[in-house]
């Protein structure tokens, strides 16, 4: 289990995910909240993260950061031999990997973008889509309800994120990742965050730590200008 935010516009994107791997059920009675979930693509791609089946995930991506892709279509060829490789060890969870996610950033011809990675339901083909620019991003872990979604969403205005600057909207997805984190057994406090920024050359940076201090770092005035 797991959460993913991430957000993309004309000039940056970013990509936040927490650490906790779950072992058991929702109660989460056993868990490691040190697993590194956010992974940092080759030039000038920028971030990897998922959410459902950890094998997976992870085979995912060190395959398509191995043979150094670019396209989509060779990143939905690389997904369709991980399925293929994990459905013939026939020991892994078919239902698990078919609900998994992944996501990455990256640049194209001076364009940001960020490429959400699945499987489709209604006919089991892998399938990419380019998620939309100034929209907020959220893939909840399993045991959010909709009720919890809807509420969150309504709190932080998931749609006004146009408008926002780049810091106020760092700010905003880091007060969601804590509100989710508190209300889901399922997420760590632990935040990664993984930032591609177009500003001439191109600039990639990460952030770790407890949310709290993450934070209590961004609400320092020229913060990130300090960083970039």
């Amino acid at each position: 289990m797991t959460v993913v935010l991430g957000v993309v516009s004309d000039e940056w994107s970013i990509l936040m995910t927490d650490t906790r791997m779950v072992f058991k059920d929702m109660s989460n009675k056993e868990y490691d909240d040190s697993v590194v979930k956010l992974k940092s693509l080759n030039y000038p791609h920028g971030w990897y993260a998922g959410t459902g089946y950890s094998p997976y995930i992870d085979a995912f991506y060190y395959l398509a950061n191995r043979c150094l892709i670019s396209s989509s279509q060779q990143y939905l060829d690389a997904m369709a031999q991980v399925i293929t490789e994990l459905v013939h060890e026939q020991h892994h969870n078919i239902s698990d990997i078919l609900n998994s996610t992944c996501l990455r950033t990256f640049i194209n011809e001076d364009q940001v973008y960020l490429e959400i990675f699945f499987i489709d339901q209604n006919n089991g083909q892998t399938s990419a889509y380019t998620y939309p620019k100034d929209q907020l991003l959220v893939l909840f872990p399993a045991d959010y309800t909709s009720e919890m979604q809807s509420s969150l969403k309504q709190k932080y205005q998931f749609e006004e994120f146009r408008s926002d600057s780049f810091e106020n909207i760092v700010e905003k997805l880091l007060n969601i990742f804590k509100e989710i984190s508190i209300n889901s057994n399922a997420v760590s406090e632990i935040c990664e965050i993984g930032i591609m920024k177009k500003d001439g050359p191109i600039k990639k940076f990460s952030l770790s730590g407890n949310i709290h201090e993450l934070i209590r770092k961004v609400e320092q005035q020229n913060y990130f200008a300090n960083l970039f």
